[in-house]
C-alpha cells in the first residue's frame, strides 16, 4: 500500500506552496513521524513528517511549487520502483482529498508519538489528551499543535485583549518585515549591565532605539481615525509583559528624546505596575514584544488595535555570516516588524526597519565602557620587613598576610591561600545577595564554609558549602547560583583546570542547622 505525501493548507488563504528541502532521496527508506521535507508559503515555513514507513518516491523537486492537496511524493512498502506513478495533477479545486477525521483511540490503546511531537508536548499537554489523525495511532507534531490550539481557543475567554487582537487582525492590513541585526553591541551591553556599569536591559535599549527612530520618521508615528491616518502628537511605547493575570501592555508615555537612564527607570516602574495588577495601559505609537529569553528566533506579530507598528524581538544567537568575503560567527538578532499598510507603505517601512537596525548595531557604549567605577581603583600597596609578614594597604583599608611558623613565618595573619579563599567565599556570598535582590528573591542570611585541598602545596580542588535561609521557594533560591557564579569577579580569576564545587542548602527562615 502506498501513502501519499500531500501539500497541506497552512492557512485559509493558502493556494500553493514551494518545496524548499527534502530530507531523503527517491529510493531512501524513511520512518513514520520523522521530518521528511520542508515547504513554504507566503507566510509560513513548515516541516512535514513522513505519514508512513517505507521507500520514498519524490514527485515534486526542490524549488517547484505545488497546489494545496497535490501529491508531493509517495511512500510504499517496497522499493521506489514499486510505487505507482502520479498521472498529472492529483488534486484540483473542488477535488482535494478529504482530511482524515480526528479520532480519539480507545483508552487502553498504547500511544506512540514522533520525537518532534513529544518535544512540543513536553510540559504543555498530556499525549493521552491529543487526538490523532492517522490510522496507525502515531501522534505527529501537527496533532499536538492542533490540540494545543484547541485548548487555547477553549480556555481563553472572548473579549478583552484577545478580542482586540482579533479586531486588529481583521481590520488592519498587516505586512511584516524581518531584519537581521548584528547584535555585537547588544551582547557587550549585556556584559556591561552584569558588571554594574550599564543600568539598562535589552528591552530598555529597544524602547530607546525605537523612540529615536520614530522621531526620525514621524509619518510612521500615526494611527487610523475615521479611515484616515492621523499623526500622533507624541511618542508613547508599550511593552508586552507576561503576568500571572495574563499578557499586559504597560505604556511608557512621552518617551520622545528621553535619555536611556530615564527609559530604564520608567520601564522598570511600568513592568512592576503590570505584574502587581495596577493598570498602566494606553494607546501607544508602537509595542515591543521580546520572547528572546525563550529561544524564539522570529514570529508573525499581530498589531495592537489602533497601533501602526509592533516590533517582535527574537533571541540573540551565534550565526554564520559573511564579512569581507569570509564566513565568521557573529551574534545575530532577528526583528519581525508588523506594519499597518493603511498608515505605512512598504518603502517607509523598509526605511524605518533599516534605520532601527543601524541604530541598534551602532549603539554607543562609550559612556558606560569608559565610565569610572563607583568603587576606588583596585590597587594595593605592600610593605614587608625581613620577615615573611606582608602589610597591605588599599585606600582606607589595612590588613596583613603571613605564613605559619613551620615555614618561617610568625603566624600573625592568615596565609595568602586563606586570604584568597576568604575573598572567593565572600565574593560568592555578595554576588548571591545582589542577584537575589535583582530578582526580588528574599534572603534572610547566608553562612558558608570553604576549603582547599590538598592542605599543603598546589591547590587542586576548592569546595564551597553555602547555607541559605529564605522564605522563598527552594527552586527559586537554587536558580540564583548560576548567575551568582557569573557575577563573582574573584570566581572569574580561577584557572579553568582548577576543580571547584559549590554545594547549596536552602533552609526555611528561622530553621537551625
Amino acid at each position: 500500500m502506498a501513502h501519499d505525501v500531500l501539500m497541506p493548507q497552512l492557512g485559509q488563504a493558502m493556494m500553493r506552496g514551494r518545496i524548499i528541502e527534502w530530507q531523503a532521496a527517491t529510493g531512501d527508506q524513511v520512518m513514520a513521524g520523522t521530518h521528511l521535507l520542508t515547504i513554504e508559503s507566503d507566510k509560513f515555513t513548515y516541516e512535514i513528517e513522513a505519514p508512513a514507513s517505507g521507500s520514498l518516491h519524490r514527485l515534486v523537486d526542490v524549488g517547484e511549487e505545488a497546489e494545496v492537496g497535490m501529491v508531493l511524493g509517495r511512500i510504499g512498502n517496497g522499493l521506489a520502483a514499486d510505487v505507482p506513478p502520479v498521472d498529472g495533477v492529483v488534486a484540483i479545486a473542488g477535488d482535494r482529498p478529504e482530511p482524515v477525521a480526528l479520532s480519539r483511540p480507545h483508552p487502553d490503546t498504547r500511544r506512540f508519538a514522533s520525537p518532534k511531537a513529544r518535544g512540543i508536548a513536553a510540559g504543555r499537554i498530556d499525549l493521552n489528551d491529543v487526538p490523532v489523525s492517522r490510522a496507525d495511532n502515531l501522534i505527529v507534531a501537527a496533532d499536538v499543535e492542533r490540540a494545543l490550539a484547541a485548548r487555547t481557543a477553549t480556555s481563553v475567554p472572548r473579549g478583552g485583549a484577545i478580542e482586540r487582537l482579533q479586531q486588529s487582525w481583521q481590520q488592519a492590513p498587516h505586512f511584516v518585515q524581518m531584519i537581521d541585526v548584528d547584535a555585537t553591541a547588544l551582547v557587550e551591553a549585556h556584559r556591561l549591565r552584569k558588571a554594574g556599569r550599564l543600568p539598562a536591559t535589552l528591552n530598555d535599549i529597544l524602547v530607546h532605539a525605537a523612540a529615536q527612530t520614530l522621531a526620525e520618521f514621524p509619518a510612521v508615528n500615526a494611527r487610523i481615525v475615521d479611515g484616515q491616518p492621523v499623526r500622533n502628537d507624541r511618542i508613547d511605547i508599550s511593552l508586552a509583559v507576561a503576568t500571572d493575570r495574563g499578557l499586559r501592555t504597560p505604556t511608557l508615555g512621552d518617551v520622545g528624546a528621553r535619555p536611556l537612564a530615564w527609559v530604564s527607570e520608567r520601564a522598570r516602574e511600568a513592568i512592576d505596575a503590570a505584574k502587581s495588577g495596577r493598570p498602566n495601559s494606553g494607546r501607544a505609537s508602537l509595542t515591543i514584544s521580546n520572547l528572546g529569553a525563550y529561544g524564539v528566533r522570529q514570529g508573525t506579530p499581530v498589531l495592537n488595535l489602533d497601533e501602526a507598528v509592533l516590533i517582535f524581538a527574537g533571541a540573540i544567537t551565534e550565526r554564520a555570516v559573511v564579512v569581507n568575503g569570509s564566513v565568521v560567527a557573529r551574534p545575530q538578532m532577528t526583528l519581525s516588524i508588523a506594519y499597518d499598510h493603511r498608515v505605512v507603505d512598504g518603502m517607509q517601512a523598509a526605511q524605518f526597519s533599516a534605520a532601527l537596525r543601524t541604530r541598534l548595531e551602532r549603539f554607543d557604549l562609550a559612556p558606560w565602557r569608559d565610565r569610572t567605577q563607583a568603587h576606588p581603583e583596585r590597587a594595593v600597596t605592600l610593605r614587608s620587613d625581613g620577615k615573611l609578614r606582608c602589610d597591605l594597604t588599599a585606600g582606607p583599608h589595612r590588613w596583613a598576610i603571613d605564613e605559619p611558623l613551620s615555614i618561617g613565618g610568625d603566624d600573625s595573619a592568615p596565609d595568602p591561600v586563606l586570604h584568597f579563599l576568604g575573598a572567593l567565599l565572600s565574593c560568592m556570598t555578595i554576588a548571591f545577595k545582589v542577584v537575589a535582590a535583582r530578582r526580588k528573591v528574599p534572603i534572610d542570611r547566608i553562612a558558608g564554609d570553604i576549603s582547599a585541598s590538598p592542605a599543603t602545596g598546589k591547590v587542586r580542588h576548592i569546595a564551597i558549602q553555602l547555607n541559605i535561609w529564605s522564605p522563598a521557594e527552594k527552586a527559586n533560591v537554587e536558580a540564583l547560583l548560576k548567575s551568582a557564579k557569573a557575577s563573582c569577579y574573584v570566581h572569574d580569576l580561577l584557572k579553568d583546570d582548577l576543580d571547584l564545587t559549590v554545594d547549596l542548602t536552602v533552609l526555611p527562615s528561622g530553621e537551625a542547622i
